[in-house]
């Protein structure tokens, strides 16, 4: 069950100890507290991201609860991943590691919200890249960026000698 408990502002997290998530992409706000804020500020088109700017004011609005990351997780997901949120917010780019990466946690992500598949811009697993591993990562590329990193870690032994 959802419950706002008396919080003017409900919204997942962005890190796991998120005091107040600014991700009011999938958000739940209370209308009163919202004409509190516009009935003395205005925001100018194309400036700040309104969810942003919205949770800036309704932190700083006298008596206002707003609900912190912890007390959200079952809320929504964007970069921290929870089982069987609400919802999901999914920006156009930077998918979040924790929630995206690892194929086994994205596919149950798309069997708990078939939706996903609608609004992302994604290829079929059928479409992938000779080597890709699933992961975001051509396994020659990765393997020789492992071997880049080694070489300079040695370097910086030696040099430190």
């Amino acid at each position: 069950m959802l419950c706002m408990c008396c919080k003017e502002l409900l919204i997942g997290p962005r890190t796991a100890d998120d005091r107040f998530a600014g991700n009011g992409g999938l958000s739940l706000r209370r209308v009163s507290a919202v004409k509190k804020i516009l009935n003395f500020q205005s925001r100018y088109n194309d400036t700040e991201p309104e969810d942003e700017w919205f949770g800036r004011r309704i932190t700083l609005l006298p008596g206002a609860k707003v609900a912190s990351g912890v007390q959200e997780d079952h809320f929504s997901v964007e970069d921290i991943w929870h089982a069987k949120p609400m919802g999901y917010h999914v920006r156009a780019d930077n998918l979040a590691d924790d929630v995206w990466r690892d194929p086994i946690r994205r596919k149950s992500n798309f069997d708990y919200c078939p939706e996903l598949s609608m609004v992302m811009d994604m290829k079929l697993e059928q479409e992938r890249c000779e080597g890709d591993n699933k992961m975001g990562e051509i396994l020659d590329e990765a393997a020789e960026r492992r071997r880049d990193n080694a070489a300079a870690a040695a370097a910086a032994r030696q040099a430190s000698r």
